[in-house]
């Protein structure tokens, strides 16, 4: 699902609203799973969310921080076979053990969309996904959003890049009307 609309319309907002990060002004926000109500707990391990603002600690390595993120949703933190693959898929593979603060924006990029899918999470958010992406990044970005779709997994785009657009299968704009 794709979110649209002018800067400034909500786009990010209504994705952290929905992810929890945010509590909204008005309105309400209810996940509903197979067992019932979710714990915060269940929607920050069902759920993954990037966005280019989002930073990671920037004193840790690309491991220590993917091992950080994981560690609260598995006993064994980070596999350095998965990690090293994906960095690989995105030709960082020689970054997975420097320091964060190191990385190019665009790689920081795809080292904070590796971390919101460590988890294969049931619904993935992505906020302007292809910001500070080569092409390299951006078709790994297509083929993320392809194959959660080949297993019923929910993504939610937000985006104003119409190549982004089209991975949806439907797109809600948002109109600002204030």
């Amino acid at each position: 699902m794709g979110v649209a609309g002018a800067n400034g319309s909500g786009k990010s907002t209504l994705l952290r609203c929905l992810a929890g990060l945010l509590r909204q002004d008005h309105g309400s926000v209810n996940w509903i799973q197979d067992a019932g109500d979710p714990t915060d707990f269940d929607l920050r391990r069902d759920t993954g969310y990037a966005a280019p603002y989002i930073q990671l600690y920037k004193d840790l390595t690309c491991r220590e921080n993917l091992d950080f993120l994981r560690a609260p949703f598995e006993s064994v933190a980070g596999d350095m076979l998965a990690y090293g693959a994906l960095f690989n898929e995105l030709g960082i593979g020689e970054k997975l053990d420097v320091l964060y603060k190191s990385l190019s924006s665009g790689q920081q990029q795809r080292v904070k969309i590796i971390a919101s899918i460590l988890n294969d999470p049931v619904v993935l958010f992505l906020d302007e996904p292809g910001t500070n992406l080569d092409v390299r990044g951006v078709e790994f970005i297509k083929n993320v959003v392809h194959e959660r779709k080949k297993r019923n997994r929910l993504t939610i785009i937000a985006s104003n890049d119409p190549s982004e657009l089209e991975w949806c299968d439907t797109v809600l704009n948002i109109e600002n009307n204030k």
